[in-house]
């Protein structure tokens, strides 16, 4: 078992395209991970760090630059000596993490021993898998007992990591389905009275634990930088996803943003009116109750905003993740730009100056913005709207893709649902000379005859 672990630890490191030169080993399996990591790597640097206490049974040995390192990730000072001369550019982390009481700390630290360009591979337990959750419910749960794996739930981690400065992506994990399972069935059921969908409770259920890599964000906020007030309208159904994602955001926090909690409202349109219309600030950041605004994202949006204040920007609305066009492709093909962790999956490209299409999970409007939104488009397809507007109406104007991290937490099915199609079709119907509308998830199409599609996903240039 501990051989074809050893080997995973080795194959998802070759999918990263590099190679390693200096490695820190936090837990793992002891010396055996080093052995087969310098056979497979020549000329490695490594150092390894144990836990104290005895939570793992794992003793340094002399002579192999072991460090101990406690609950607290204390430690460790001395590797930032090691660091400063030749930093590290891979370190590997598995279940001692769960043991950590400050994870957001020890990754920080790991933050500032990395190069720019390091990556950081964990290997942890999963707590949402249902073999844990019917520990709990049987009573027969001690998470503090010794070797206990009790695990961490990936949006958890996500946000530790990218408070740490982290941008986390899932690589893989171990998954069986729960539906024949006698409790997993009456778990999706319970699941499904909060709102989350049968797919995502699968998946979470059924996934005993994950690989996951991180790589490093690299961005840094100039506190000299301006910065302009913004108020926060965020349209809510779920107390329970509104109070552990965005009013937890530490990145809300650092700016004293106003925050406008709209209920009952029929659309988009509706919420931002009714949220525009209690607005302190010209600045207004429509939002979904699902999104999570790490540590430093808040300072760093407002201060963009504040650029784009400045009247020769000619700038009036701006998003977090959208779509560019490549010029010079037919049919139209389209670059990514942005950079969001959307459930699991790590999106991270550049900015882009003029967008053709916007996600609505997180979207910018100054007041004076001539364009609005759509009301007949209900909870969709608004954003990809306003883009339009702007570039047909007031093509002296340009809506920017800001590549700022945040956590897109949803809990929702993994398809479109069909008042999807129903905004794509008025889409079309509003905009009745184009015939091919890219939009995050796909393209819009009208046919020859009239006849309207939608195909999945959209074309991505190269990809």
């Amino acid at each position: 078992m501990q051989s074809n672990l050893t080997s995973k630890w080795l194959e998802c490191i070759e999918k990263f395209g590099s190679v390693p030169s200096k490695v820190l080993q936090i837990g793992c399996e002891g010396e055996s991970l080093e052995n087969r990591f310098c056979e497979r790597f020549p000329n490695l640097t490594w150092k390894r760090v144990a836990l104290s206490s005895g939570v793992r049974g794992v003793s340094p040995s002399p002579g192999n630059q072991s460090l101990v390192m406690d609950f607290e990730g204390n430690g460790l000072e001395s590797l930032k000596l090691d660091a400063a001369t030749r930093p590290f550019d891979l370190v590997l982390i598995d279940d001692i993490y769960c043991h950590i009481r400050d994870p957001r700390k020890l990754l920080s630290l790991l933050n500032e021993l990395m190069t720019d360009s390091g990556h950081l591979l964990a290997y942890l337990p999963n707590a949402q898998h249902f073999s844990r959750v019917q520990s709990v419910l049987s009573g027969n749960w001690n998470p503090v007992q010794s070797n206990a794996k009790h695990g961490v739930t990936f949006p958890e981690l996500v946000k530790s990591f990218l408070d740490a400065g982290w941008l986390p992506d899932l690589l893989e994990g171990l998954w069986n389905d729960v539906v024949d399972i006698p409790i997993g069935q009456a778990l999706v059921n319970a699941a499904g009275t909060l709102g989350i969908s049968e797919e995502l409770a699968r998946l979470q259920l059924g996934r005993s634990d994950f690989w996951v890599h991180a790589v490093k964000s690299n961005q840094h906020t100039e506190v000299r930088n301006p910065m302009v007030p913004l108020s926060i309208i965020v349209p809510a159904n779920r107390d329970w996803q509104l109070e552990c994602n965005l009013l937890a955001s530490p990145g809300l926090q650092e700016i004293e943003a106003e925050i406008i909690v709209v209920r009952g409202a029929s659309s988009a349109a509706d919420a931002y009116r009714q949220g525009a219309s209690q607005a302190k600030h010209p600045w207004r950041l429509l939002i979904h109750q699902d999104v999570y605004i790490p540590v430093g994202s808040g300072k760093r949006i407002v201060q963009q905003l504040a650029r784009f204040s400045i009247p020769s920007q000619r700038v009036f609305a701006a998003g977090f993740f959208g779509l560019e066009a490549v010029p010079g492709v037919e049919p139209i093909a389209c670059r990514y730009s942005g950079c969001v962790i959307d459930r699991t999956r790590r999106y991270h490209y550049q900015e882009n100056p003029t967008a053709i299409s916007l996600d609505e999970f997180a979207v910018a409007m100054h007041q004076a913005n001539p364009c609005q939104i759509d009301p007949n488009l209900g909870w969709h397809l608004w954003a990809t709207d306003l883009c339009l507007q702007t570039k047909l109406g007031y093509p002296n104007l340009s809506i920017p893709v800001l590549s700022i991290p945040i956590f897109h937490n949803t809990v929702g099915q993994y398809t479109v649902p069909n008042e999807f199609f129903m905004s794509g079709a008025y889409l079309l119907d509003k905009y009745s000379t184009l015939n091919d509308v890219p939009t995050v998830c796909g393209n819009l199409i009208r046919d020859a005859t009239g006849n309207k599609r939608f195909e999945e996903p959209v074309r991505i240039h190269g990809g």
